[in-house]
């Protein structure tokens, strides 16, 4: 149903510029949020025995959104989506990422980096987010030295750009070491 998945993402792009917002009057500039969404069944209800009861969320949905959560600290992004949840959205300006391999999981999920709704995304963001298609359409071909050089002149322009810096990183370590086996849209993380 895309209505929740809707409301999802615009709580999370409401509470992504409150934080902005909050930052800015206080002067916070290294506060940070992190959201991560996904879609799927849960159980909602009392967990736990031996005298020990939470009220959780528990499934795999769960589990899945609290690791694209985790995600958001090592690629610097705040708010991070599965395909599930961003897909049939037009009006939404993403960065699709690639497919992410969690710790203990055996499925890869698209993972996409939510960045605001296209009628309040910024000429800076639209820009950010074609310059980064392009650096990622040369790093899917494995040309990993163009790919490189366009995520360094990205980062010129925008140098707190969190995905520019992971991807210019895997860019450097398979150009040193060249490997024909990797699969560029795959990113196994060895960390939650």
């Amino acid at each position: 149903d895309p209505v929740p998945r809707r409301e999802a993402l615009l709580a999370a792009l409401e509470a992504g510029a409150a934080v902005e917002d909050f930052k800015q009057r206080h002067d916070m500039p290294n506060a940070n949020l992190r959201i991560g969404l996904e879609a799927g069944w849960v159980y909602i209800g009392h967990a736990g025995g031996g005298g020990r009861f939470v009220y959780s969320i528990v499934g795999d949905s769960a589990n899945t959104a609290s690791r694209v959560e985790g995600l958001n600290k090592h690629i610097g992004t705040q708010i991070l989506a599965t395909g599930a949840v961003v897909e049939g959205f037009e009006n939404v300006l993403t960065r699709y990422l690639g497919d992410f391999q969690f710790v203990n999981k055996t499925d890869a999920v698209p993972i996409y980096h939510v960045v605001a709704l296209n009628e309040h995304a910024t000429p800076q963001q639209q820009e950010l987010c074609e310059r980064f298609d392009a650096a990622m359409e040369k790093y899917r071909a494995r040309d990993w030295h163009d790919a490189e050089a366009r995520l360094e002149q990205l980062l010129i322009a925008f140098p707190a750009d969190g995905p520019a810096k992971f991807f210019l990183q895997r860019c450097k370590r398979y150009a040193a070491e060249p490997d024909e086996s990797i699969d560029p849209r795959l990113v196994k993380m060895d960390a939650k």
